[in-house]
């Protein structure tokens, strides 16, 4: 009967090694803890990296907006009455002065973020002519295109200038603001 311990003489024996137990199970968490450490911060850096892909429009609604400009009936482009064909990089001076709010209603729905100042000039005579679609937004925003919020573009073509039966050689510089905010 000798043999036979009581609890306090079995609790005494388990707690000499619990020094060396607890450096046993440090020794398993710290990896472990490195572990899911890493593997949380790869998954939050790729699903970062894939929300934060920005698409840059630019080129493409300066090109939009020219290509409604020279090609659309609603544009600047003379439009035959009799048939009703469209002659692009033809500007028709006869519909430009008679409506000087005529871009300003063919643009009206990109007005809240877009503006424009159209110049057309005659390389013959040396004339020019101003337009403006969203003028009150172009004055305001011209300033400030060191920012980044604006951007500004300046594009130039050549066209023809169709005045009355009288055609004349231009140039079509278009100088774009767009509203990033």
């Amino acid at each position: 009967m000798a043999s036979m311990k009581s609890p306090q003489q079995s609790m005494a024996k388990k707690n000499i090694g619990t020094k060396g137990e607890g450096f046993n199970m440090f020794n398993y968490a710290i990896p472990r803890i490195i572990f899911i450490v890493i593997f949380f911060s790869t998954i939050y850096l790729f699903t970062s990296s894939q929300l934060k892909a920005a698409i840059n429009t630019r080129a493409l609604q300066e090109e939009i907006f020219l290509q409604r400009l020279l090609y659309s009936p609603e544009g600047i482009s003379y439009t035959d009455p009799v048939t009703g064909r469209l002659y692009p990089g033809t500007v028709d001076m006869d519909k430009l002065k008679k409506d000087e709010s005529l871009l300003d209603s063919a643009f009206s729905a990109d007005t809240k973020r877009f503006a424009a100042r159209i110049q057309i000039t005659s390389l013959e005579t040396k004339d020019t002519w101003e337009l403006f679609i969203n003028k009150e937004g172009y004055g305001r925003w011209a300033p400030l295109t060191k920012f980044p919020r604006y951007d500004k573009s300046i594009l130039k073509n050549y066209v023809l200038l169709r005045e009355g039966d009288r055609i004349s050689k231009g140039m079509l510089r278009t100088d774009v603001v767009i509203d990033r905010g």
